[in-house]
């Protein structure tokens, strides 16, 4: 019995194109700690035999990676720079979800992006403070920024998790659609 050649030639294409977004994730996730390189990265050296143990930290599945970004997202935006990967660490542990992920996430907030995003923090926390009635006159000026800088924060941090969540998604879907074998 002979295959069509139309067949072997749209499943060569299939593994090709299968094989190209394997690459390309490959390309994305080098800089992020894998778990053969934990040992490499100080912070994450003390923490290396216990994260190495846990596979679900390190599984692809849209039940951890979901939480993970929207989460990751937030915690980003949120004005702790500095102490984000172990807070994330942590997370991923506590509620078993992606740590590649939740970590890629914090790059968004770098020194070079830190002041545009604890800025537009602060002017979104207090526009809301101030929708609510709480005004910088009525309460201590530190603890008024402390405050409508995190809930900018939160509220920006949700905006842009959802953000990537939908671009996941379509991406996702887009990817199901095309790599379907026309018959």
């Amino acid at each position: 019995m002979k295959i069509p050649l139309e067949t072997v030639q749209q499943a060569r294409e299939q593994r090709r194109r299968h094989f190209r977004k394997l690459w390309r994730m490959r390309w994305l996730l080098r800089w992020i700690p894998s778990k053969q390189t934990l040992s490499r990265f100080p912070m994450l050296k003390a923490f290396g035999n216990t994260l190495r143990r846990r596979k679900y930290l390190w599984s692809f599945n849209k039940d951890r990676v979901v939480p993970a970004i929207l989460i990751g997202s937030v915690v980003a935006f949120l004005p702790i720079y500095g102490v984000q990967l172990p807070i994330v660490m942590g997370i991923a542990m506590l509620m078993k979800i992606n740590l590649p992920i939740l970590a890629a996430l914090q790059f968004v907030s770098n020194p070079f992006t830190l002041i545009p995003i604890y800025l537009a923090n602060y002017k979104v926390g207090s526009w809301i403070l101030g929708w609510f009635g709480l005004s910088l006159a009525e309460a201590n000026a530190i603890f008024f920024s402390m405050k409508s800088t995190v809930i900018g924060g939160v509220v920006l941090g949700t905006l842009f998790g959802l953000f990537v969540y939908a671009a996941y998604i379509f991406r996702v879907k887009w990817e199901a659609r095309t790599s379907e074998v026309a018959l």
